[in-house]
């Protein structure tokens, strides 16, 4: 879990990726797809492009707000 204080609220996106051999990057195979796992807010997978910002857009109320990413 991570927890992220004192965020404006506002409309937001969230990428998450575990860097499974930790060179602090997200390795890609040939056609540019990701190694390792990823997930973005809305947890949405499109099958042959990256997800649009539209798609995983969230609104952040003032009281704050708990997402989760399903990182596969």
């Amino acid at each position: 879990m991570v927890t992220f204080d004192e965020v404006a609220p506002g409309t937001y996106a969230v990428t998450a990726f575990h860097d499974a051999n930790d060179n602090r990057k997200v390795d890609k195979r040939w056609f540019g797809l990701p190694e390792e796992a990823w997930g973005v807010s809305n947890n949405v997978r499109p099958h042959v492009r990256a997800p649009r910002f539209d798609e995983a857009t969230f609104e952040l109320p003032g009281d704050g707000r708990k997402i989760e990413i399903h990182v596969d």
